[in-house]
Parts: structure tokens; C-alpha cells; sequence
């Protein structure tokens, strides 16, 4: 397939001035020659590389037991106080992260018992 340039061919015909009338003739010659057509064709060849990315997206959210492989339980306490030396700036954001999931997960806890009681 022979790649057209709308640039080349607009500045032949009108000069190298770019005017309105250049920015109208270079759409012209795309929607003419179907650069959309080459972009699609190029799209398919991407295809194969992309379609890997998104099964390695999608493998990685599979894992819902994640949370296993990131605690030790030999290190139960570690954080507790979390002023502790033992307690490293990795270890530190990990047990703020399951407070606030704790958090998170008492009130939904709560609400639902709340729309119990107001349902008997």
C-alpha cells in the first residue's frame, strides 16, 4: 500500500503558507486517500502485543488472596505501636492501609445491622 502525505501534496498545490484553505485541503486528502483505513491497519497489527498486556491486566486481578502473600504471620506485632523500630516504613503503610480497610469494613458491618433493627 502506497502511504500518501496530505502535507506534501497540500503544500504543492498551495504553497508553504499555512492558511485555513492548507488546513481544509491536508482533511481533504485524508478522508480521500483513507488515512483512517491505514490508522485501522495499523491498529491490527498492534493487536496481538496489546491483547498480551490485557491478559496479563486481567491475570493480575484474578488474585483476590493477595493479601496472603503480603503478610508474614511470624511478624504479627511488629507494628504495634507503630512508633516501634521494628515497625519500616513499608510495614508502616501496609498497617495503615488494613486500619482504614477495618475501618471501612465496621461501618459497613454497623449499617447493615442498622438497616436490620429498623427492618424487624
Amino acid at each position: 500500500m502506497r502511504k500518501v502525505n496530505p502535507w506534501a501534496i497540500c503544500h504543492a498545490q498551495l504553497g508553504k503558507e499555512k492558511t485555513d484553505k492548507f488546513e481544509r485541503c491536508v482533511k481533504k486528502v485524508k478522508r480521500k486517500h483513507g488515512l483512517k483505513e491505514m490508522l485501522e491497519t495499523l491498529l491490527e497489527e498492534l493487536k496481538p502485543s496489546l491483547s498480551k498486556k490485557l491478559s496479563y491486566i486481567s491475570e493480575k486481578k484474578k488474585d483476590k488472596n493477595w493479601i496472603q502473600g503480603a503478610v508474614d504471620p511470624e511478624h504479627e506485632g511488629y507494628c504495634t505501636p507503630m512508633t516501634k523500630a521494628t515497625c519500616t516504613p513499608k510495614r508502616k503503610a501496609l498497617a495503615k492501609t488494613f486500619k482504614k480497610m477495618g475501618r471501612k469494613r465496621d461501618k459497613e458491618i454497623e449499617s447493615k445491622e442498622e438497616k436490620k433493627a429498623k427492618g424487624k
